[in-house]
């Protein structure tokens, strides 16, 4: 993410090493809560885009279960008028997105996609405000849970985009 020069540093919420343990984690929640379904992981943004390719190799890798990944890119084509998805109800559909930092940014996010699926998707996101209940996903799962003040700025870095993987708290 690039910061802005009126953004203030805090603190490191993750750094490269527990960055990469989380997202093993999420894969490994994320599988056992669909233990019975196939995985369709549709990434909300570039950043989640990365995201969701960890996940699901992860995924593939250590429970040997088949993953979809669709990625922001085709969402966005289909963002204005998006075309029914009919999947079996054997499928769970998870967004996976960076960060998400309001309750509101979340239900855009839901209500988006929701409205094109038979049942609640589920969401990945690396940092979830805490201070917000999230309507609208059957499930939700973060590698942090932080209570955000209205200043503050969780910033998500991932390799693929920036560089670097690892997650900061900034100030405005």
């Amino acid at each position: 993410m690039c910061i802005d020069k009126t953004m203030t540093y805090k603190s490191t919420l993750l750094d490269e090493k527990s960055f990469k343990k989380a997202l093993v984690t999420l894969a490994h929640k994320l599988a056992e809560y669909n233990s019975n379904n196939e995985l369709y992981l549709l990434s909300y943004n570039v950043r989640g885009d990365s995201i969701a390719n960890s996940i699901a190799d992860t995924v593939r890798t250590i429970h040997a279960k088949p993953v979809v990944t669709i990625n922001s890119i085709m969402l966005n084509l289909f963002k204005n008028n998006p075309p029914p998805i009919n999947l079996p109800t054997t499928t769970s559909v998870i967004i996976v997105t960076d960060v998400v930092h309001t309750a509101k940014s979340a239900s855009e996010i839901a209500l988006g996609l929701g409205q094109v699926m038979a049942k609640p998707p589920q969401l990945l996101t690396l940092v979830l405000n805490a201070k917000h209940k999230l309507p609208n996903f059957s499930a939700t799962f973060g590698a942090i849970k932080i209570s955000l003040e209205s200043s503050d700025i969780a910033t998500v870095n991932v390799k693929s985009v920036d560089g670097r993987d690892v997650i900061e708290l900034y100030s405005l």
